[in-house]
Parts: structure tokens; C-alpha cells; sequence
């Protein structure tokens, strides 16, 4: 983190915030299918790996009885439908 004299500690982008994904099709056939798993309700199974991925991708989250869509993961689904 970086700081400057007299101002609170700026914080540098993280890497979600770098890597905004802004279409399914910037995503491979396994991270699509596992976003609208997650999208559905149905991301019980998900790997651990892929929930890592898709987590540090800014698309899911950690959530009370396991990982679910944020609100980022449920826009990129809700776009592609509405074409």
C-alpha cells in the first residue's frame, strides 16, 4: 500500500479490479458454464479451483453456506440473455 504524508493510505487497484470481465465470451467454455451454475443456484459442486478463479475474477463470492454470484457475475448473465 502507499502512503503519503498527512493522507489516509491509498490503496493500489487490486487485481479483480484490473481484470474487469465485460462478456462471457472473454471466458472459457468451463468458467461460462460454472458462472451460470452459480447464476441458477446450482454451484454446490463447483471445483475449489474454478470458485477461485471466478472469485478472483470479481464474478463470485463467498457467501453463508458456500460460494455464490456477486453482483458483477449476475450482470455478465443477465447481458447475454437480453441479446
Amino acid at each position: 500500500m502507499k502512503t503519503t504524508p498527512g493522507s489516509a493510505m491509498m490503496m493500489r487497484p487490486s487485481l479483480m479490479e484490473l481484470m474487469m470481465v465485460t462478456s462471457l465470451s472473454e471466458l472459457t467454455p468451463d468458467e461460462q458454464h460454472w458462472l451460470k451454475e452459480l447464476a441458477s443456484g446450482g454451484g454446490m459442486m463447483i471445483p475449489t479451483a474454478m470458485a477461485k478463479r471466478l472469485k478472483d475474477l470479481g464474478l463470485a463470492e463467498q457467501k453463508l453456506g458456500g460460494v455464490g454470484i456477486s453482483d458483477a457475475g449476475k450482470r455478465l448473465v443477465m447481458s447475454r440473455r437480453r441479446r
